[in-house]
């Protein structure tokens, strides 16, 4: 049995800028109240392998973990393949782009549901919109405030420009994977990525 969900939404920033929000592994605990961890095992340009720590819900001083694989199949699409309680699931993002400044996303869900896991239908049917809607509201403001801040000349690591007749975007805004993250960054804990 499949479970399938879609969710659509539409928002004034850049695809980009939902890229960056989608990519960017170092917002998840900090933002996301559902997210403990966040480990990155390994990506690149167009994949990337993570193994996430979240809180279960209804019980939320429990949590389970479970891994990840994200892929950025194109400039519009978005796949991500998981397992949440043994449970297969595919989730695929895609943007288009309006003329009136205006991206559109598209979330669809689907869950792989068989044997006893069948029981797990009604929940899920629940808690999937319930988590969309929680997650869209944490990464709103994100989202309209990394627009805004490219928009008057931002860039990642140095800042606004100094002078303020600087502080506007000459060209389009540029998404290249991996994002760039702080050095010493709690995403790069991995305990099988250091040398022990």
């Amino acid at each position: 049995m499949i479970l399938h969900k879609t969710y659509k939404y539409n928002i004034s920033v850049s695809k980009e800028v939902i890229w960056w929000n989608y990519f960017d592994h170092e917002h998840l605990d900090v933002v996301h109240s559902g997210y403990k961890s966040a480990d990155i095992i390994f990506e690149n340009e167009k994949v990337y392998l993570g193994y996430f720590t979240v809180k279960a819900p209804l019980v939320p001083f429990l949590s389970f973990s479970f891994p990840i694989m994200g892929v950025y199949e194109n400039e519009n699409t978005y796949i991500v393949h998981s397992f949440q309680y043994g449970i297969p699931s595919k989730f695929k993002f895609t943007t288009k782009e309006k003329e009136n400044g205006q991206t559109e996303i598209e979330m669809d869900y689907k869950f792989h549901l068989k044997g006893l896991k069948i029981l797990y239908y009604p929940i899920l049917n629940f808690f999937i919109k319930k988590w969309n809607h929680k997650v869209w509201k944490e990464d709103l403001p994100l989202k309209k405030r990394r627009q805004m801040v490219l928009d008057l000349g931002f860039k990642d690591f140095h800042g606004l420009p100094d002078e303020i007749k600087d502080r506007f975007r000459k060209d389009k805004i540029k998404f290249k994977l991996p994002i760039p993250r702080p050095r010493k960054s709690s995403r790069d804990n991995y305990i099988l990525n250091k040398n022990i």
